[in-house]
């Protein structure tokens, strides 16, 4: 495979070679057809970039990759343990020539590398490499129980009217799933489809293969095009044009003549602030999946583990969430890590390699849902048998920063990235820390990963970072020890009206994740009064809410698990 890149690298006497983690519409999962990556280095992870030079060739990745990526690239390639390509493009290949795929490269990124080398727009053929084809599994209609009773495209068109803005390009799958209340298969776990759509102020042109369609699928509000005509297209537009350069590829940019304007996309900020409506179904869906944990942990508690193994772990929490008419499928892998698997951020166990769960330790299970009324992302740490001291202490620490960042008040309209540290503070004291955000935002059954909200300091705290009422989003620190466990706990949260003062409205994360953390792995002196209290509140909101929908032997296990901690410390848990 390396070999073919160079020689094409020759072809067009190009010095190197870019391939990202992405399709034509920047998802972050991506469809089969699209995996050059991991077909060309072996690496499966979700976020990373190729560069291949003719004599050299390396993955660029984050920190939640790390351990993954050295277990898994082929010898042939160098892990470089930063996400940021361009500077070392700068460093060591500035002003060369470079061949990329501007159908898989934002404009905003396009940019900033435009600036260090020499850009060859070449598209790589992707059945070049394997004999796949395009998906093209029929769309459906979400359950219309679950949607609005309101025409978003409408909205949209109406917003446009009031900027004066001509067209909105949108090339954003959850923002097109999201505008037609249509949902697909093509990308595994996101309920999404390959797709274009070109909004006016009076006509939406949708652009999608046509096979894709069943007679039911006729929107009189929406103009109906091949998939393939979008590029083409693009060259007619006139007047001013609505664009959101971060999210949209290169390829597109190039081929608008008009004037161009760079904001974030009305229907990106109309699909992260959830409706009143979209609240209550969601909550519903973490209702079903607080059910659901509860029977599996249930069983967790009851079976002999000495012969289960990680990936029956995750084979028996998913029959439990799919025994419910509304479960669609997983939102993403589950990561079921047991002791330094646990440590890998991104783990995802195989059968020729799943631990079982035969010794002393801790399991990280990270795990969510699409249901059709909600997409649901928990992570909880359970203890295998018995659990060391060190352990204890980690897992309150991280309890600790969960419970600090999940009980603040913050100002609305604040940029996200700025409340990461929050969270991290109880780590920082014993110098320690994660390498990962400590959340993001969360589609309404959509993506499991959604902007423009992002709880990261590693993030651009921008303006289309502010929080805004409505927004879900994750809460879920960790702490990790190479080759000898992990730990990290996740709710969802929405922000909602707190108060207001003469410093303006502020807002608060109301909690609708619905499972109890685990009471055993707590050392009760390292939590003060108020982290105590808020952590029975919350354990009492969980059982009162799934307390009617159990039989009594899980009331009783669920009542144990929720049980109330007394305000004097305590060593009885």
């Amino acid at each position: 495979m390396l070999t073919k890149i160079r020689n094409i690298l020759n072809e067009f006497n190009a010095d190197f070679m870019l391939i990202f983690t992405a399709d034509f519409h920047l998802s972050e999962y991506i469809n089969e057809y699209f995996k050059l990556k991991e077909i060309l280095s072996g690496f499966c992870g979700s976020a990373g970039t190729l560069l291949i030079s003719k004599n050299e060739a390396f993955l660029f990745t984050d920190g939640r990759y790390f351990l993954q990526a050295e277990n898994e690239l082929k010898q042939d390639f160098k892990l470089i343990k930063s996400p940021d390509y361009i500077s070392y493009i700068k460093d060591n290949f500035n002003n060369k020539t470079a061949l990329l795929d501007l159908r898989t490269i934002s404009y905003t990124n396009y940019l900033k590398l435009s600036e260090v080398a020499k850009i060859v727009d070449f598209t790589i053929n992707y059945n070049d490499f394997h004999s796949r084809t395009l998906p093209n599994d029929k769309v459906f209609y979400q359950n219309p129980k679950f949607v609005d009773n309101i025409n978003k495209i409408k909205r949209l068109q109406n917003e446009l009217s009031e900027k004066n803005i001509d067209y909105c390009v949108i090339s954003s799958l959850s923002d097109i799933a999201y505008l037609t209340n249509l949902r697909g298969k093509d990308v595994e776990y996101n309920p999404v489809f390959l797709s274009y759509l070109i909004v006016s102020k009076t006509k939406a042109y949708f652009y999608i293969d046509e096979n894709k369609l069943s007679e039911i699928i006729k929107d009189e509000d929406l103009i109906y095009k091949d998939y393939f005509d979008f590029y083409d297209d693009l060259k007619t537009l006139k007047g001013n044009i609505i664009c959101d350069f971060s999210n949209t590829n290169a390829k597109i940019i190039s081929q608008i003549k008009a004037n161009i304007i760079n904001e974030i996309l009305p229907s990106t900020m109309q699909k992260a602030c959830k409706s009143a409506n979209e609240i209550k179904h969601l909550k519903y869906a973490h209702l079903l999946d607080g059910i659901a944990l509860c029977k599996f942990n249930h069983w967790l508690e009851n079976t002999d583990l000495s012969s289960v193994d990680e990936c029956k772990i995750d084979e028996v929490l998913t029959n439990y969430r799919a025994d419910n008419e509304y479960f669609i499928s997983n939102s993403f892998d589950t990561i079921a890590g047991f002791n330094e698997n646990g440590a890998i951020i991104h783990y995802k166990a195989k059968k020729n390699n799943a631990k079982f769960l035969n010794e002393n330790g801790l399991l990280l299970l990270d795990s969510g849902a699409q249901y059709e009324c909600g997409t649901t992302d928990i992570t909880r740490v359970f203890k295998i048998n018995k659990a060391s001291k060190e352990q204890i202490r980690d897992y309150t620490l991280v309890l600790k920063s969960n419970i600090a960042i999940s009980k603040i008040l913050y100002p609305e309209n604040i940029k996200m990235p700025l409340l990461d540290s929050i969270a991290r503070k109880e780590l920082w004291q014993y110098g320690l820390d994660y390498l990962h955000g400590t959340g993001h935002g969360v589609g309404y059954f959509l993506n499991v990963h959604e902007g423009p909200q992002v709880l990261s300091l590693n993030a651009n705290a921008s303006e289309h970072t502010r929080v805004k009422r409505g927004m879900l989003t994750s809460i879920e620190p960790g702490l990790y020890h190479a080759n000898k466990y992990g730990i990290r706990l996740e709710n969802l949260a929405i922000s909602e009206f707190a108060m207001s003062s003469e410093y303006g409205d502020f807002l608060r994360f109301d909690i609708v994740t619905l499972y109890p953390f685990e009471l055993s792995l707590i050392d009760l002196n390292m939590l003060n009064t108020d982290e105590i209290k808020w952590l029975n509140d919350y354990h009492l909101r969980v059982f009162n809410t799934l307390n009617p929908y159990l039989d009594d032997y899980l009331k009783n296990f669920l009542a144990y698990k929720c049980r109330e901690i007394p305000i004097l410390n305590s060593t009885n848990f």
